[in-house]
């Protein structure tokens, strides 16, 4: 949690951002442009901004975690994530810091286009949209209704974590609506099987910290992370 808290998102994620943006203005200056946004809603009303931000950040988030998976090479990193058999609050903090330092700074984009800064984007970031992965992470053992067609809990979050699954790519990519899975037929919810965690070459999976930094890189570099490693379901059926 210090390392990717404190040094990754912390100091890590809003240098991004800054660079970010720094190279979007550089380069639409080449075509005459000088900045990146195409309405200023940062004059609204409060809560239509946070409304508008939320609903943006909540999608590109749900579209940069379907690639996390579809991709093989952004899976060699999302694995490590996947790798942990038990979840808990602090689950959400275990992660490759790869994969924050390719989306994160991206999803900044949309943000600037309407009028908001790095440093902006970085606070909605660190509070909203962080805080809900604790939520969903927690091994709470409550059946939540309703409420898992509107959001992510830790009821459905679970199956993404899950290898017994259908979808060998996985399943509930959305971080807070899954109104995102609903539509595009990623909601898995089943009634009579429980979730097993973790991926299948279980085995394989390193479980230090430094051997966890080290592992994608292993695989990338020897090209190991291709699709025979993408495998990320073993459909069984786990009767209660």
């Amino acid at each position: 949690m210090f390392f990717n808290d404190v040094l990754v998102y912390i100091i890590g994620l809003f240098g991004l951002c800054a660079v970010t943006e720094l190279v979007f203005l550089k380069t639409l200056k080449l075509f005459g442009i000088n900045s990146m946004m195409v309405v200023d809603i940062t004059h609204w009303n409060p809560l239509w901004q946070i409304m508008i931000m939320f609903v943006i950040q909540d999608f590109c988030e749900f579209v940069a975690h379907y690639l996390l998976h579809r991709s093989d090479f952004l899976w060699a990193f999302h694995k490590i994530h996947h790798a942990q058999e038990t979840l808990g609050a602090a689950s959400t903090r275990r992660f490759h810091f790869v994969e924050m330092f390719i989306f994160k700074p991206i999803i900044y984009i949309p943000f600037a286009m309407i009028g908001y800064s790095a440093a902006d984007y970085f606070l909605f970031q660190a509070t909203v949209q962080n805080v809900w992965g604790f939520f969903t992470h927690t091994n709470i053992k409550v059946k939540w209704g309703f409420l898992n067609y509107i959001i992510n809990t830790p009821e459905t979050h679970s199956w993404h974590h899950a290898k017994n699954i259908p979808r060998r790519l996985g399943v509930n990519y959305a971080s807070i609506l899954n109104v995102w899975d609903l539509l595009f037929g990623f909601y898995y919810l089943p009634k009579n099987e429980v979730p097993v965690l973790g991926v299948p070459d279980q085995k394989e999976m390193p479980t230090t910290f430094l051997t966890q930094l080290t592992y994608p890189f292993k695989l990338v570099f020897s090209g190991k992370y291709k699709s025979k490693e993408n495998n990320q379901s073993v459909p069984t059926k786990n009767k209660k």
